[in-house]
């Protein structure tokens, strides 16, 4: 028959491995809160970049002074061929050689 001080000992333990899953349980709650919210935050950054860039497309659209400095940045800042194509950018040039190198070759993955 177990003392009292056995029995005592055995319902601490029993609590502790009670804490120890309650902890677990609130560690796996608050992982799938935080990626919820990165989720959101992802969403969100996405639909700004959508609803900015069709602002600037409208604006590059209607005003060709502003259409030819974007196409100006753009030729500096796109590289992957597919991404220059879409603006009608011509072959990069690769600074190592200086030749205009075709826009196929450049910067493919």
């Amino acid at each position: 028959m177990a003392t009292a001080a056995e029995k005592a000992l055995q319902r601490v333990k029993e609590i502790e491995g009670l804490l120890k899953q309650a902890r677990v349980r609130a560690q796996k709650i608050e992982a799938t809160a935080k990626a919820k919210e990165s989720k959101t935050t992802r969403a969100q950054r996405e639909r700004k970049k959508y609803l900015v860039g069709a602002l600037v497309l409208e604006t590059m659209e209607k005003d060709g002074s502003i259409n030819q400095r974007m196409i100006e940045k753009l030729d500096r800042f796109l590289t992957r061929p597919s991404e220059r194509a879409l603006f009608d950018l011509n072959a990069i040039r690769d600074s190592s050689t200086n030749p205009v190198v075709p826009a196929q070759a450049a910067n493919a993955y």
